[in-house]
């Protein structure tokens, strides 16, 4: 068994709920800013934080079917000519965005990732503001609510619920799990 203290050492991913029933998407970047549902599940070194992310990223169709002939076929010197036509709004550089951001933006999936002090020096000054924050990187037009998952994967992410607004929060704080 994993001790809590080491949630530091990974950079976890996990999924959670707005409040408004909305999906999102967050990687830790190895902090311990993280939901008590994480922390739990990395202890108790569970499966369910796995399968979510094989259900979202490979199993779950894209919520608009025009969105299916790119996740497959993602590259990003085309990226940034093509985001208007995916209607994703990027809220980061294509380069700094992974693949995973990308796809679950293709699926309605908003991703956010951990402002760390390690930044070069172009987003310092972002993070001086909002240390330890998650930052919106997508944002995608049409939005995956909780009511559209299959029942199976509802009944996990239930316990996932967190108090943010995506489609209004560009940063949210999570305080640390010790």
């Amino acid at each position: 068994m994993r001790e809590i203290y080491d949630i530091e050492a990974c950079d976890i991913y996990w999924y959670g709920i707005d409040k408004n029933g909305y999906i999102f998407y967050c990687s830790s970047a190895g902090i311990s800013n993280v939901p008590k549902f994480v922390g739990k599940d990395f202890v108790n070194e569970s499966k369910e934080p796995r399968f979510l992310d094989d259900f979202f990223l490979y199993t779950f169709e894209p919520l608009n079917l025009e969105n299916k002939k790119y996740i497959d076929e993602i590259d990003e010197d085309r990226l940034s000519n093509e985001l208007e036509k995916i209607k994703i709004k990027l809220i980061l550089d294509p380069y700094l965005a992974s693949d995973a951001h990308l796809v679950l933006a293709l699926k309605g999936i908003t991703s956010f990732d951990a402002l760390i002090e390690y930044l070069d020096s172009k987003h310092k000054k972002e993070f001086n503001a909002h240390k330890y924050e998650y930052k919106k990187i997508t944002q995608p037009t049409e939005l995956l609510h909780f009511d559209q998952l299959p029942e199976n994967v509802q009944k996990i992410m239930d316990s996932h619920r967190v108090d943010v607004d995506i489609q209004k929060d560009d940063y949210f704080f999570i305080e640390s799990i010790y």
